[in-house]
């Protein structure tokens, strides 16, 4: 699963989302869906990259042990799921609640279509009663 193509369709989504909270609730419910999605990205996004670096980092020949990178990987989430925590409380402070729950919805439906796509272009074994 591409994390770039994840987040374009997530922008899109969010984008596409914001507008019906703008046009009826106001410009600044609008905000809050692209806060909220831009919230959820960055958080996929940071999650994807320290993936990405913990894996390239077992590959290695000298690498840390597992202890040490699950260590650091822990230590890095922790980090990275309170400062959310902290955001998205501010964010629900000046924020109703429906429009920052859209926004936080557009990632998960991005990962639900990127799996659908995935999962569609995936060649399959021909059906035992097919062929000659």
């Amino acid at each position: 699963m591409s994390t770039r193509r994840v987040l374009i369709r997530a922008g899109l989504l969010a984008l596409a989302a914001a507008y019906p909270f703008a046009v009826v609730l106001g410009p600044r419910h609008g905000l809050a869906v692209l806060l909220a999605a831009g919230l959820a990205m960055g958080n996929f996004w940071m999650m994807a990259a320290r993936l990405a670096g913990v894996s390239a980092l077992l590959t290695l020949p000298a690498a840390p042990g597992h202890g040490a990178l699950t260590a650091r990987t822990m230590i890095a989430g922790t980090i990275r799921w309170v400062l959310t925590f902290f955001l998205l409380w501010t964010l629900l402070k000046y924020a109703h609640a429906l429009p920052v729950v859209a926004g936080l919805s557009c990632v998960v439906a991005s990962i639900t279509l990127q799996a659908f796509v995935d999962c569609s272009r995936v060649e399959r074994d021909p059906s035992t009663g097919a062929g000659p």
